[in-house]
């Protein structure tokens, strides 16, 4: 089925950035709106070492362009130790480019159902390209972990999983952030998989920490 993916452009951007072990981590992030107030979720590993304060490179208007963040917060808000949900959301110094609203929840997101991972395949082209790719979901590993029929490109990591409720006909929302793609456990070919993680872990970092640190 065909879905429109309209409005979610504008949302989604390359990044790039520069932790305080001199590594240069890239992946992709995307806007989210909470409470009148705009959030960068991507994958956690994208930043890993991210400090509370700092600044990372975003893709927008044809040119890298260096912006500063405030960290709202990482991994499970919930738990003490929360290394294993791998999502990280920021706060940016200067304004985002407002796309619009869009329904963040995996509400009405049903095993087998179509799904759609946007993000920026790492390259070496200037400027770097939008690829979307369409998959299957075929249900959850442990609490909110969304496991994907598919395939998504190195540079993905971060981005947002996609799908309309009621498939073509229905609502846009975002359901996840794309993680990773597991290795398979033996040598028989098998479709190929991606991770991500419900939308929610960002929804309570934001609300645990909504002006960040």
């Amino acid at each position: 089925m065909s879905v429109t993916l309209d409005g979610m452009e504008s949302r989604v951007v390359p990044i790039r950035y520069h932790n305080e072990r001199g590594e240069c981590l890239t992946g992709t992030a995307f806007v989210i709106e909470l409470g009148g107030h705009e959030y960068l979720v991507t994958a956690h590993h994208v930043v890993n070492g991210v400090t509370p304060r700092g600044w990372m490179e975003l893709f927008r208007e044809d040119q890298w362009s260096n912006e500063v963040f405030a960290l709202v917060g990482t991994g499970n808000a919930l738990e003490v130790a929360p290394r294993n949900v791998d999502v990280a959301v920021l706060r940016l110094g200067g304004g985002l480019i407002r796309p619009g609203p869009i329904t963040t929840s995996s509400a009405g997101l049903a095993a087998g159902q179509d799904v759609y991972t946007i993000g920026f395949p790492a390259s070496q082209d200037s400027p770097p390209a939008l690829n979307v790719e369409i998959g299957t979901f075929t249900g959850l590993a442990g609490e909110g972990r969304l496991l994907i029929e598919g395939r998504a490109d190195a540079g993905m990591s971060g981005g947002p999983v996609v799908f309309s409720e009621g498939q073509s006909t229905g609502e846009l929302r975002i359901a996840g952030i794309l993680a990773h793609i597991p290795p398979s456990p033996c040598s028989v070919p098998l479709p190929p998989t991606v991770a991500a993680y419900d939308i929610r872990y960002a929804i309570e970092l934001i609300n645990a920490n909504p002006l960040g640190q």
